[in-house]
């Protein structure tokens, strides 16, 4: 048996790994929403671009 102290400590490196990609996941996903919303707001409005 095993704290719930000593599970973090022994996978700590693990449990940062995923919170990292989870993390970068998330960040690509919001950032490729709002390019979408935004595109699609501002659709057929000249002079806006988005890259």
């Amino acid at each position: 048996m095993f704290t719930r102290d000593e599970l973090i400590r022994e996978n700590g490196p693990v449990i940062e790994a995923e919170v990292a990609e989870v993390k970068a996941e998330v960040v690509a996903d919001l950032r490729r929403h709002l390019h979408d919303s935004l595109a699609k707001a501002f659709r057929g409005k000249n002079g806006v671009r988005f890259k």
